[in-house]
């Protein structure tokens, strides 16, 4: 079922997509951009406080900024003071910072006479227009919803040209493997790098969203996005699943090569005399 958020976002999405294709990023114009944010990221993080921690009294950083009796002018005045790394370190140093258990939920924010737990929706930014909605991964959990901005895509773009400069590809044609949606990896990359005038050939994913109950309107936004792109002249490619094809007379090879006596190469045999093999690390929990 669509609900009246929904409709909105994609309201919103639809008209904001047709001005954010309607131009392409050439190489000087990210420089600039990037230059530009960079010059304001003091007075985008204060921005980002008010607006977005301070005004909210859902925000997770309000309560803690609360706890540690910071008020937003105080960090005004460090930041004017001593800049915005020193600042951000204070802050650190006083108790403001999550963990990522703790913005997943699985375990509650805990300071020193303070105790509390996350909800779906606390870490929302309520500054971010909502173009589309996404979910995190989700590889240990569910995955998290989020909504997307296309100015935040339009910033990514711009450091995807510099990076296709320096690489010697900017006239190159390229190819997506990431996830579609619900995922947000795969449809970020296919708009900054339309945006950046680069040609996709395919979009490989692992899964497609299909016109299905459950699907359907993750369905419908890729398809309007790809239409869209075509519309504009830098047409972004359907994703695709991907299967990997085993080599004809594969099996029968190896049934021949059984039937005479030959010594079959796999990557999990190994050599009776041959030392064993050193146990595997295991990979950290983040």
């Amino acid at each position: 079922m669509i609900t009246l958020d929904e409709l909105r976002g994609f309201r919103t999405y639809a008209r904001g997509l047709g001005a954010y294709l309607s131009s392409t990023l050439c190489e000087a114009e990210a420089r600039a951009r990037i230059v530009r944010s960079l010059a304001e990221r003091e007075q985008s993080f204060l921005a980002l406080l008010e607006g977005g921690v301070y005004a909210n009294p859902r925000n997770p950083y309000r309560r803690l900024l609360a706890h540690a009796r910071i008020e937003l002018g105080d960090v005004a005045r460090l930041i004017a003071n001593d800049g915005l790394e020193t600042t951000l370190s204070r802050l650190h140093d006083a108790g403001i910072w999550l963990s990522l258990a703790e913005v997943k939920g699985k375990e509650p924010v805990r300071r020193t006479g303070l105790e509390f737990q996350i909800a779906a929706n606390d870490l929302h930014n309520p500054l971010a227009r909502r173009h589309f909605e996404a979910t995190t991964g989700g590889s240990r959990s569910a995955g998290t919803s989020f909504w997307v901005d296309l100015d935040d895509v339009l910033h990514a773009a711009a450091y995807a040209v510099i990076a296709r400069a320096e690489f010697g590809l900017t006239r190159a044609e390229g190819a997506l493997w990431f996830p579609a949606p619900p995922g947000v990896a795969g449809m970020r990359r296919a708009l900054w790098w339309s945006k950046a005038g680069t040609t996709l050939r395919r979009w490989f994913a692992q899964t497609v969203p299909r016109w299905r109950p459950g699907e359907m309107k993750r369905a419908a936004f890729v398809r309007w996005t790809v239409l869209a792109s075509r519309r504009a002249g830098r047409p972004c490619p359907l994703p695709s699943t991907f299967r990997r094809r085993r080599p004809r007379g594969s099996r029968a090879g190896s049934r021949i090569a059984s039937a005479k006596g030959i010594p079959q190469c796999s990557s999990d045999r190994r050599a009776p005399d041959s030392a064993p093999a050193p146990p595997r690390p295991k990979r950290a929990s983040i």
